[in-house]
C-alpha cells in the first residue's frame, strides 16, 4: 500500500521530469531557431546548368556590365535600379521596383537595402527570351515588374531560409517559369556529351570529340544541344567549367588550383572571364557566401535578440 510518502516523492518526480522535458523541448525549439536565423543570415550560391543563382545580403558592387542577362529580385523591400550609371552620381536616373531584368551588356548599378536573389542567365539562351516576355514594363537595358514577381519572392525567401534542404523543390520552380511553362525533352545523346563534359573537367573535349561520342555530325550536334540545353556549346561549357572552379573555391580551394582543375589555362584566365560574366572578381562573391553572419541572434523565451 503506497503511503503519503510515496505519493509526495511520486509528484515531486514528475513535476521535475516536466519540467527538464519542458526545458529540453525550449532548448530544441532555440537551436532550432538559431540555426534557421544563421541560415537566413548568410549568403547562397547555387548553379544549374547555364544558370548562377545568388541569394543573400545585396553585395553593394559599383555600377558595371555583365556579359550575361540578370533577373534581380528584392526579397525584403523595393531596390532602386539605375541603367544610366553614369560615374556622376547625380546624373544618374533610378527606378524603384521588386523584380527587374538587365539586359546583357547594360551598364547598370543596384542599391539593394536588403536581401536580394540574383539569377543569372547566358546571354544566348531560351531562358533570357522567357523571362523577356513576362517583363511588365520595358525600357531601355532593362525591364521591370515582372509578372512571376509573387512567386520570385515567395520562392526565393523560401529558399534562404530553408538553404539546401529546399533547393530541390525551388530548382523545379524556377525551371518552370524559366521554361515558360513548357519542359523541354531532353535528347538522350546530348544529355550523353554533357556527361562527357563534366567526368574530367581538366579536359574540354572538342566538337568533334562530343559529336561523335553523340554519333552525330558536327552540324547537327550543335542545332540538338542549344534545342535540349538552350545555350550554345561554347557558351555552355564556359558556364560548366565557371560553376566548377566556383564550387571548388567554396570548398576550400584557392583560385589558382580551382581554375587549374577546372580547364582555364590560369588563375588571371578564370579571374577575367569571370568578371566580364558576372562584374566582380570570383573572391567578391566567394567572400561574401563564406561570410559568417555578423551577429547571432538568441532566443530566450520565445523573443529573439540581437
Amino acid at each position: 500500500m503506497r503511503t503519503l510518502r510515496n505519493v509526495f516523492v511520486d509528484g515531486i518526480r514528475a513535476i521535475s521530469f516536466a519540467r527538464d522535458t519542458d526545458m529540453i523541448g525550449t532548448m530544441t525549439r532555440r537551436r532550432n531557431m538559431q540555426h534557421s536565423l544563421r541560415i537566413a543570415n548568410g549568403a547562397q550560391l547555387y548553379g544549374f546548368g547555364a544558370r548562377s543563382l545568388f541569394v543573400g545580403p545585396a553585395l553593394q558592387l559599383s555600377p558595371h556590365r555583365n556579359a550575361v542577362a540578370v533577373l534581380a529580385v528584392a526579397l525584403d523591400q523595393p531596390f532602386r535600379l539605375s541603367v544610366s550609371a553614369h560615374d556622376n552620381i547625380d546624373a544618374r536616373r533610378y527606378r524603384t521596383c521588386r523584380s527587374a531584368l538587365i539586359a546583357p551588356n547594360a551598364f547598370h548599378h543596384l542599391d539593394a537595402p536588403g536581401r536580394v536573389g540574383i539569377l543569372h542567365v547566358d546571354a544566348m539562351s531560351l531562358d533570357y527570351e522567357h523571362l523577356r516576355t513576362l517583363v511588365g514594363e520595358l525600357r531601355a537595358g532593362a525591364g521591370f515588374d515582372l509578372q512571376a514577381e509573387p512567386q520570385l519572392i515567395d520562392w526565393l525567401r523560401r529558399l534562404h531560409a530553408g538553404g539546401r534542404s529546399v533547393w530541390p523543390q525551388v530548382r523545379v520552380q524556377l525551371e518552370s517559369l524559366l521554361g515558360n511553362g513548357v519542359r523541354r525533352v531532353p535528347d538522350t545523346r546530348i544529355i550523353a556529351a554533357l556527361q562527357v563534359m563534366r567526368d574530367d573537367l581538366s579536359v574540354r573535349p572538342s566538337l568533334a570529340e562530343l559529336a561523335r561520342h553523340a554519333g552525330l555530325s558536327p552540324s547537327r550536334f550543335i542545332h540538338l544541344f542549344k534545342q535540349t540545353t538552350g545555350v550554345p556549346l561554347r557558351r555552355y561549357k564556359l558556364w560548366v567549367a565557371m560553376s566548377a572552379a566556383t564550387r571548388l573555391i567554396l570548398r576550400g580551394a584557392n583560385v589558382t588550383t580551382a581554375s587549374a582543375e577546372a580547364g582555364f589555362a590560369s588563375s588571371a584566365h578564370f579571374s577575367s572571364a569571370y568578371r566580364e560574366m558576372f562584374g566582380m572578381e570570383p573572391s567578391r562573391l566567394t567572400q561574401a557566401v563564406q561570410k559568417k553572419p555578423t551577429r547571432k541572434l538568441r532566443t530566450t523565451r520565445g523573443h529573439t535578440h540581437p
